[in-house]
């Protein structure tokens, strides 16, 4: 019994020493139990796939957010030019809004954000510069944030004005 459970600890990636003695002393419920254990080379070709994948998708994530954010400059170029035309500004301040008031869409105002990193309370901070610590992975997804005109704190990523989700 203590060669079978080596056997079959050592294509499951366990130590076919270590399962050869609980098969040995145990008998049958030595190989019951490396029969109900999963399989560590498995499991690590998972992880690893998963791992690449990953980062494939953080690369391709940070191509989408440097076309978008191109994409973006671009169209508040050609409104500010616009507004300069027309002799208007359509571009409300953080100043210009009132009671957490959420400004129209697609427009930019540079709110003043808190952020939590390290269990400490950090800022205030600009929106651009939380944006730039984002992209550079100083803070993820689940980064707590806040900013006047929000109840309550919560993720970056549920923060439309971030690029979160609304």
């Amino acid at each position: 019994m203590g060669a079978v459970c080596a056997m079959i600890a050592d294509s499951k990636g366990r130590s076919a020493l270590g399962f050869f003695f609980v098969g040995f002393f145990l008998g049958c419920i030595g190989l019951i139990i490396i029969l109900c254990l999963d399989n560590v080379k498995e499991r690590e070709e998972r992880h690893e796939v998963l791992r690449r994948q990953n980062q494939r998708l953080r690369e391709q994530l940070k191509k989408d957010r440097a076309v978008a954010d191109r994409r973006h400059q671009e169209s508040v170029q050609r409104l500010t030019a616009h507004d300069r035309a027309l002799g208007l500004d359509t571009n409300p301040r953080q100043d210009q809004l009132t009671n957490g008031e959420t400004p129209p869409p697609g427009t930019s105002v540079g709110y003043v954000w808190h952020y939590v990193a390290r269990d400490q309370q950090r800022g205030p901070i600009e929106q651009d510069d939380l944006i730039a610590l984002y992209d550079a992975g100083n803070i993820d997804d689940n980064t707590l944030v806040w900013r006047p005109g929000l109840s309550e704190w919560g993720r970056f990523v549920d923060q439309p004005e971030l690029g979160g989700e609304a």
